[in-house]
């Protein structure tokens, strides 16, 4: 990987500003804790995996079978971006984590605070039947499932890594289930307003606050 204005990403070695300090990206640091805590959550949970057999051989090569031939897997999570597949589906099912603002400034005290929105959008396949006897979409239920695990996991704890802290009085948790109709794909998103450690700026050290 070539260097950077941060130095050499794969190397995890970064250019020090200022001289005598690493640079904390405490951005990175927290898509990295979230990605860590998304894949603990659902450690435990199966889900189907595109029954096309080229992509089970290609995308997901460990994948399982059930009874009934189809393949399971476990979800996925990526940070910011998809790997390059030639579709949006294709790594389903899967967990995608975007930070999508940030924001550095004073809390109510006049400490630094820094704050992310974190968007994280899950894509679900599930296998279409016909059958109406059942009287709902196993797709959709699937989908509200994987969401409110996690939805759920958010408000019940609140923190991730002990550092990273929910924010509530920066907005609502919001859930969105994408009404179109995608079948066998099905997706849905969670928005999360998370405080994370604020960048020390070096005028108030010296100031003493």
């Amino acid at each position: 990987m070539p260097e950077t204005l941060l130095g050499n990403f794969a190397e995890g070695e970064f250019q020090k500003f200022p001289p005598g300090g690493k640079l904390q990206m405490t951005r990175w640091d927290f898509l990295d804790a979230v990605t860590d805590w998304t894949k603990a959550l659902f450690k435990d949970v199966l889900l189907p995996k595109n029954a096309d057999p080229e992509e089970i051989e290609t995308v997901d090569p460990d994948a399982l079978f059930a009874e009934d031939g189809s393949a399971m897997t476990h979800l996925k999570v990526y940070r910011m971006r998809l790997p390059d597949y030639d579709s949006l589906t294709a790594p389903a099912p899967y967990c995608l984590h975007q930070i999508v603002t940030g924001v550095d400034g004073y809390d109510e005290t006049g400490r630094d605070q820094s704050s992310v929105l974190l968007r994280s959008v899950f894509c679900i396949y599930h296998p279409f039947t016909d059958d109406l006897t059942i009287g709902y979409d196993r797709g959709a239920e699937r989908a509200m499932e994987v969401a409110e695990r996690f939805r759920v996991a958010v408000l019940r704890e609140g923190m991730i890594a002990n550092r990273f802290v929910l924010n509530l009085r920066l907005g609502q948790v919001e859930t969105l289930y994408y009404p179109d109709d995608m079948r066998p794909y099905y997706i849905t998103e969670v928005a999360s307003n998370w405080d994370i450690p604020a960048v020390r700026r070096e005028f108030r050290q010296h100031l003493g606050v």
